[in-house]
């Protein structure tokens, strides 16, 4: 084969290697720029997620507030349901005992001293300790809408970290997806370049090999 062709076909074989180098490239940057858009689009799957989570925090936290209120003035009523009970009740045994003294009286009985004074004495103790229950178990349900309201700001709290926990692990998420699509279309254009590099280095070699060839005929 004289020199002319066989330089010919060193050059067409630089060519398609330069050809196929340049494919290589631009077939490595496609694909890490495909990798890098799947990368992105998780980042903002996750930071929609972590504004879906924090929406959830803020509804639920204004429910538990409401709820924990709404505990409160339970308990505030059955305090104050409970002293108005009492109030009626010591108002009613005192008119009672005040209906004894006089219908004791108009009979003639002496009320300041012996049996007498004693029923009134007792009458008088048993209203106390009745009005004294009243006062007990009013208390008592107020104690309990106080508990709930506890829990119920115990649970948001818990609820609330378990919310913190979530979006700031999501938001993590995101951020290594869009730094992982950054490396990603980085790598894409290093591919890319070395590509070109390779045509380049590849037409190059076969040009001046080709060039050694015609010299020497």
């Amino acid at each position: 084969m004289g020199g002319p062709a066989a330089a010919a076909l060193i050059g067409g074989a630089g060519l398609f290697s330069a050809i196929g180098s340049i494919v290589g490239g631009s077939s490595a940057r496609a694909a890490a720029n495909y990798n890098a858009a799947v990368a992105r689009n998780q980042a903002i799957v996750a930071e929609q997620n972590a504004e879906l989570v924090g929406q959830q925090q803020a509804f639920s936290a204004r429910v538990a507030e409401n709820n924990a209120q709404l505990a409160a003035q339970q308990a505030d009523d059955a305090r104050r349901r409970g002293a108005t009970e009492e109030q009626r009740f010591r108002l009613a045994a005192a008119q009672q005992r005040g209906r004894q003294a006089v219908q004791m009286a108009a009979a003639g009985v002496d009320i300041s001293s012996g049996s007498p004074l004693q029923v009134l004495g007792d009458s008088a103790a048993l209203g106390e300790l009745d009005a004294l229950q009243i006062r007990s178990n009013a208390a008592r349900e107020a104690f309990g809408f106080e508990v709930e309201r506890r829990n119920i700001l115990a649970d948001a709290a818990i609820e609330r970290f378990g919310f913190d926990i979530q979006r700031r692990n999501l938001l993590h998420e995101a951020s290594l997806r869009r730094a992982e699509a950054g490396l990603r279309r980085a790598e894409g254009r290093s591919a890319f370049t070395g590509g070109l590099l390779g045509a380049g280095g590849s037409l190059l070699t076969s040009g001046a090999s080709a060039s050694i060839l015609l010299d020497s005929t």
